[in-house]
């Protein structure tokens, strides 16, 4: 009996521990397989992102392009080793859309833009002349993305082709701008598809612009090669290189960013001196190394209207602030028919930007909240996009034109500028649209 009770207490203690070893091994089986779906979600994520960033057109700057040429913004992001002040949702959320924007290029007979836009010929109600227009439009994406050339190489041109719509059809441009290509998804929008390829274009900005040991550049190369045989414009082309254009890119005492708005307006005084037919010649040429011209010119757009934005959003009442208001003021007297809904939401957003306005003078702060405002009204209602986003600044654009300018405050989560630029600068909203017509006085 001695013998037997130890043997007895032992075999007690065995089970007690095998017990508790059981216990404990499924809590952790049940712990694994609680965090196990977010895993397996992670991993279809990287897949997706895999899948995006693969591509079998030996597409060299697929995702990466964002490194090349990163030089050209060395002049606005001195500060880039401080930590971000804000974050921009729109920024960022385009920044992701860049990597699977390729896929709407991605195909062997059927692309997923073409289908897109043919789905538009129904959803949109098009006169018959605008539907022929826009059945051709289709038809030049068609043979785009059917070239031998690389799928970003494809996006540029094809948004070569909604600019050139834009400047000879700008209703039809306007009724599909804000228009959904493959789903209700809003990166595949045909304005964010154009804010995405200009953003990636940025980065083989400044070698267009880079004078050579001879003192020329593609862009003056690609001028001086699309007049060349024209009659007196050949001649106008080499007075505005060696008169203006020249001394633009030669000086170095400015930022990379003021040099860039300066060309810009530049480019807009010399297309005025030109003839309907000229201007579509110039914006339709290739330069090389970047590609089409019209994403040129649209791009360093952008540069110049940045500057504008100080004077957007200051003075009694914001120019940004009156345009949403006259906006309101064209729905109630019926000039513009809209539904009950859209106008009661587009009140609900002048609102909210006056309630903004109201709480701080900071133009950093205003912007900030102005864009994170947009970027959650869309979230929950994205078919407002084509009421808010076509409202026209005058002198500046639209209110998407501004918020679009979250690539260089916020884009990949840079800092902002400084106050000190903003608070210099001078001069309200004037001129043709989108040029600063110089009034802008400190770069950054």
């Amino acid at each position: 009996m001695r013998l037997f009770l130890p043997l007895l207490l032992g075999l007690l203690l065995v089970a007690i521990v095998s017990a508790d070893i059981d216990s404990c091994t499924k809590k952790d089986a049940s712990d694994s397989a609680e965090t196990s779906p977010k895993s397996k979600e992670d991993n279809s994520d990287s897949s997706s992102d895999s899948d995006s960033s693969s591509d079998s057109d030996s597409d060299s700057d697929s995702d990466s392009d964002s490194d090349s040429d990163s030089s050209s913004d060395s002049d606005s992001d001195s500060n880039s080793s401080e930590k971000p002040k804000y974050k921009y949702p729109y920024a960022e959320d385009c920044d992701k859309s860049k990597r699977h924007v390729k896929r709407l290029v991605t195909g062997n007979d059927s692309w997923p833009i073409v289908e897109g836009l043919k789905n538009l010929t129904i959803t949109i109600e098009f006169t018959s002349e605008q539907l022929t227009i826009f059945e051709q439009f289709i038809v030049s994406v068609q043979t785009v993305v059917e070239t031998s050339i690389s799928r970003s190489q494809k996006l540029v041109e094809i948004v070569a082709l909604l600019l050139k719509l834009k400047s000879t059809n700008s209703e039809v441009y306007s009724a599909i701008l804000y228009a959904n290509l493959t789903s209700d998804v809003w990166q595949y929008r045909i304005d964010t598809l154009i804010q995405v390829v200009q953003y990636r274009q940025r980065f083989r900005f400044q070698s267009a612009i880079t004078l050579d040991s001879e003192g020329s550049c593609p862009l003056i190369e690609a001028l001086v090669n699309a007049s060349i045989g024209i009659d007196g414009t050949e001649s106008a082309v080499y007075a505005f290189v060696n008169g203006t254009l020249l001394e633009i890119l030669s000086d170095t005492s400015i930022s990379y960013n003021w040099r860039v708005a300066k060309i810009n307006a530049a480019l807009i005084e010399f297309f005025e001196t030109l003839s309907e037919s000229d201007r579509q010649l110039f914006l339709s040429t290739e330069i090389y190394g970047f590609g089409s011209f019209s994403v040129f010119y649209q791009v360093s757009l952008q540069y110049s209207q940045i500057f504008q934005v100080p004077a957007l959003l200051t003075g009694s009442p914001a120019p940004l602030l009156a345009a949403v208001e006259y906006q309101i003021s064209l729905y109630k007297s019926g000039t513009i028919v809209v539904s009950k809904t859209v106008a009661a939401q587009v009140n609900q957003f002048y609102l909210r930007l006056q309630q903004i306005f109201s709480e701080t003078t900071d133009i950093q702060l205003r912007y900030y909240l102005f864009s994170q405002y947009l970027s959650e009204t869309f979230r929950l209602n994205s078919w407002l996009a084509q009421y808010i986003l076509s409202i026209s600044i005058n002198g500046f654009g639209t209110l998407g034109d501004c918020w679009g300018l979250n690539w260089f405050f916020g884009l990949p989560v840079e800092d902002v500028p400084t106050v000190e630029p903003f608070t210099a600068v001078t001069g309200g909203i004037t001129g043709v649209t989108g040029n600063c017509r110089c009034q802008c006085t400190t770069p950054f």
